[in-house]
């Protein structure tokens, strides 16, 4: 048992500390970090940035377009602790720098602890989640950096 054992430990030692480390810039190119610390780019051109144009598509939406409506349960519980469908709408105007009138719900998909919401703000889809009481950008903590 123990020549099985130590087999494995080293053998485990070497699969660990043999690999190479590959790491990502923060524009998004890969590189690779030799044991004599030097590096070298996998990845020619960076990545394009999240904050591009093209980080949003284009919504299409029909002139005779009605947004959907919540479920009326659990929208009036939402409103004791002002997350409802307006609020996240005041929410998303505050964020994008626009009225309130620029922005359409596509999409609705709530629960009583979260949500998930689809929105059309200035022609563009965004996407919007509910955590309790606290709406942010899909992908973004709501706590920030820190």
């Amino acid at each position: 048992m123990k020549p099985i054992l130590t087999l494995f430990l080293i053998s485990l030692a070497t699969i660990t500390y043999g690999q190479t480390l590959i790491a990502t810039t923060e524009d998004g190119r890969r590189v690779v970090l030799n044991e004599n610390k030097t590096w070298s780019f996998i990845d020619s051109a960076p990545k394009a940035n999240l904050t591009s144009s093209n980080e949003f598509p284009d919504c299409n939406l029909p002139n005779d377009f009605q947004e959907p409506e919540g479920n009326r349960k659990i929208q009036g519980t939402l409103k004791r602790v002002d997350a409802t469908a307006m609020d996240l709408k005041k929410h998303v105007a505050v964020d994008n720098d626009c009225s309130i009138d620029d922005i359409k719900i596509t999409s609705i998909s709530e629960q009583k602890g979260n949500g998930n919401y689809v929105l059309c703000v200035n022609g563009k889809e965004m996407r919007y989640r509910r955590t309790g009481s606290v709406f942010h950008r899909q992908g973004v903590s709501p706590i920030g950096k820190y």
